[in-house]
C-alpha cells in the first residue's frame, strides 16, 4: 500500500505538468482574448497595442508558457489580466467554498442512498424496491442544471426566495453559511443519488446471499446484527469507490451550482474566467481543479483499501 501510495504521489507532477500544457494550448484556441474585453469595457486602456503589451500577449507563445510553467513552480500563478489582482487571492477564497459543497452533497447522497439501498434490497420485488428503482432512474438521468433551475424557479415563486447576494464563510457564521449551502447541496447530492443507490441494493443482494451470513444467522445473531456487522461494510465497498469516478461529474455540478447560487467557488471563477478570456485565470483553476481530483481519487484508494482488507495494489 505504502508503495502504491509514493507511486500515485510520484504522478502528481507529471499529471500536473500535462494539464497545465493542455489548457495553455486550448484556451489559446477560444474566440478573442482578454485584450477584446479589456477595450471594449475599459476605454482608458488605449490603442489595442499598447494594451496588449502591457497583459504580455505580444509575447512569443513559448515565452507565455515558458513564464507559466516557471511561475507554477515557484507556487506562483500570475496576475489576472482583466481583474488585475493575484490568481491565488481568488484560488484561495474559492477553494473552500467548492469543498464544502463537495463533501456535504456527497455525505448526503450517502447518508440517503445506503439506507435506501439497504431497503430495496430487504424487500426485493416489492412496492417499496420497485418505487425506488423507479426514482434512482430518475435522479441519475435528471441534470444538474434544469434541477437547479428548478429549485430557484420554485422557490422564488412559493417563498419569493433568491440565493443571498453576499456570500458568508462557515466560519464566521456557520448557520447562515449552512443556510446558503442546502438548496446546492440537495440538487448536487440528488445527481449522484440514483447511482448509489442502485450499486448498495445489488451489492447487498449478491452479499445476504453468501454463506457466512448464512452462518452469521445460524449462529443466532440478530437480522440487524448481521446487516450491520457484516453485510453492510462489504456493501459500502463500491460506493466509496463511486464517489471517485464520481469526482468530475461533481465539480462540474458544482460549477454550474456556483453560479446559479451565487457561490464564490472554483467553478464559479473558472467560467468567470472563461468569459473574460484571462488565461491565468482559467489555466491556474484548471490546474487546482486537476490536483483536486487526483486527491479525491487518492483518498477513495485509501478508504477502499481499509473497508476490504483484501484489496492489494500492485
Amino acid at each position: 500500500m505504502q508503495r502504491y501510495l509514493l507511486q500515485r504521489l510520484a504522478l502528481v507532477p507529471v499529471v500536473a505538468a500535462l494539464v497545465a500544457t493542455a489548457v495553455f494550448v486550448l484556451v489559446r484556441f477560444l474566440p478573442g482574448d482578454v485584450m477584446t474585453v479589456l477595450a471594449s469595457e475599459a476605454p482608458q486602456y488605449g490603442d489595442s497595442s499598447s494594451l496588449r503589451s502591457e497583459l504580455g500577449l505580444d509575447k512569443p507563445l513559448l515565452e507565455q508558457y515558458g513564464d507559466f510553467m516557471g511561475g507554477i513552480v515557484q507556487g506562483d500563478f500570475g496576475n489576472s489580466l482583466f481583474f488585475k489582482r493575484p490568481v491565488r487571492e481568488d484560488i484561495v477564497q474559492a477553494v473552500p467554498v467548492t469543498v464544502e459543497l463537495t463533501i456535504l452533497a456527497v455525505l448526503l447522497s450517502v447518508v440517503i442512498a445506503v439506507p435506501l439501498g439497504v431497503l430495496t434490497a430487504t424487500r426485493r420485488g416489492g412496492p417499496i424496491d420497485v418505487v425506488m428503482r423507479i426514482l434512482s432512474v430518475l435522479f441519475h438521468a435528471v441534470p444538474t442544471f434544469w434541477l437547479g433551475t428548478l429549485a430557484l424557479t420554485f422557490l422564488a415563486i412559493i417563498f419569493a426566495w433568491t440565493p443571498p447576494l453576499q456570500y458568508t464563510p462557515i466560519w464566521k457564521d456557520p448557520i447562515e453559511n449552512l443556510q446558503q449551502f442546502a438548496i446546492p447541496t440537495v440538487v448536487l447530492a440528488i445527481g449522484t443519488l440514483g447511482l448509489k443507490m442502485r450499486l448498495v441494493r445489488s451489492q447487498m443482494l449478491e452479499v445476504l446471499n453468501q454463506d457466512y451470513i448464512r452462518t452469521a444467522h445460524a449462529k443466532g445473531l440478530s437480522g440487524s446484527s448481521v446487516m450491520r456487522t457484516h453485510a453492510l461494510r462489504n456493501a459500502m465497498v463500491p460506493v466509496v469507490a463511486i464517489i471517485g469516478n464520481q469526482a468530475g461529474a461533481l465539480l462540474g455540478g458544482a460549477a454550474i451550482l456556483e453560479t446559479m447560487f451565487n457561490l464564490p467557488g472554483l467553478g464559479r471563477v473558472l467560467i468567470a474566467a472563461v468569459d473574460h478570456r484571462d488565461y491565468p485565470e482559467i489555466q491556474s483553476t484548471a490546474l487546482v481543479i486537476a490536483l483536486f481530483l487526483v486527491a479525491v481519487n487518492l483518498i477513495t484508494d485509501v478508504v477502499y483499501a481499509w473497508l476490504d482488507p483484501r484489496i492489494r495494489f500492485a
